[in-house]
């Protein structure tokens, strides 16, 4: 299986793109195949665990028991989980350890969260 068509069924993907990275949110395999929707593109690595943080945090508090992700964001609607992280996610700056091998220097442009 290509690395690109395994990334579009998982529950949240990275996929490096020429600008930074893309973030994909609420794929699923097996049974019921759903690819998943673009969240966001991001610059820097540093953002790409923020917004990663960020989503496995709104679904932790409000997906329901044993729902995947997928039948989540299908129920709740992506663009309220874009209003969540992505829009919510404002131009704070948050200073956070330094990532081995990001160049950041652990200083975020954006905060990924919910709160």
């Amino acid at each position: 299986m290509d690395a690109n068509a395994e990334a579009i069924i998982k529950d949240f993907s990275i996929i490096c793109v020429d600008s930074g990275f893309e973030l994909h949110v609420g794929g699923n395999g097996g049974i019921k195949v759903r690819g998943t929707d673009l969240l966001c593109k991001v610059a820097t690595e540093g953002e790409v665990i923020e917004y990663c943080g960020a989503f496995m945090q709104l679904y932790r508090e409000e997906g329901r028991y044993l729902e995947r992700t997928a039948p989540w964001i299908e129920r709740v609607g992506l663009s309220y989980v874009k209003s969540r992280i992505v829009e919510d996610a404002g131009p704070a700056v948050r200073t956070v350890p330094k990532i081995p091998g990001d160049s950041s220097g652990g200083s975020l442009g954006r905060i990924g969260g919910t709160g």
